[in-house]
């Protein structure tokens, strides 16, 4: 993992508060609204620049049936979900491939388990959205972003996790390589920390691990989660963020 300095603000801070406000990337995720003022917002690019000026999501809708998913309790075996009638949220392209860029929501207690195999004795798992975490997908040339617009001026810190979790490249046969994933932490247009995941086995998923930065902002300004695929390589791109951001 890479930091970048902004300014001398860019520090490991402690993660309690007292009186502090905490905003949580998967409890306030919303199919309904996505607006330049919404407090959080899904976003895409087709540059690679950093510009904090992103193209807003348009279609949305509940994608359980659409990517075969399923649900499993979080402690149980991911090899025998059973289809439920949960809802998986999503805001998604429907003309693009995989339908990216895409963000789907996990806010059960439960895993969210995707299948392209849909209606067969034997599912084959091609992506795991744990519990309470947010999964979004970049277009085949660009960013895809998740954005909080910061409602209070004051310290942030930001308790982050990324980690690949597509696991099409690792099924047997699939004659699929991929890069891995460029992720971002930014403040408008300035990247504070950043970093490459590679995921080369179902059973050894890259990530950044949970981790934090702290730096001051101001009303109106925004936090950007960004990824990007590796090597300009989109093959299972597919990433899980776990995102709080608490301002006292």
């Amino acid at each position: 993992m890479m930091r970048l300095s902004l300014g001398a603000l860019a520090v490991l801070a402690p993660l309690s508060y007292a009186s502090a406000t905490t905003y949580n990337v998967s409890s306030g995720f919303s199919i309904s609204s996505n607006t330049q003022t919404s407090l959080w917002s899904y976003r895409f690019s087709t540059s690679t620049a950093h510009t904090n000026n992103y193209s807003l999501m348009t279609t949305s809708g509940n994608l359980v049936n659409e990517l075969g998913a399923f649900i499993t309790n979080a402690n149980g075996p991911a090899t025998k979900p059973v289809l439920t009638d949960a809802s998986f949220p999503c805001w998604f392209t429907s003309t693009g491939p995989g339908l990216a860029p895409l963000f789907c929501n996990n806010a059960s207690s439960n895993n969210a388990i995707a299948s392209f195999i849909t209606g067969k004795s034997t599912v084959y798992t091609a992506r795991v959205t744990p519990a309470e975490t947010v999964q979004f997908t970049p277009p085949a040339t660009g960013l895809s972003v998740v954005s909080f617009l910061v409602p209070k001026s004051g310290m942030a810190t930001i308790l982050y996790q990324f980690t690949p979790n597509d696991y099409s490249c690792a099924l047997p046969g699939s004659g699929v390589t991929a890069d891995g994933i460029n992720w971002y932490v930014d403040k408008n247009t300035e990247t504070v920390t950043w970093g490459t995941l590679y995921t080369t086995s179902a059973m050894s998923l890259a990530t950044t691990g949970a981790d934090n930065v702290s730096f001051s902002v101001n009303q109106g300004d925004r936090i950007n989660f960004i990824i990007a695929p590796n090597k300009g390589n989109a093959n299972c791109t597919s990433t899980v963020l776990s995102a709080t951001i608490t301002i006292p």
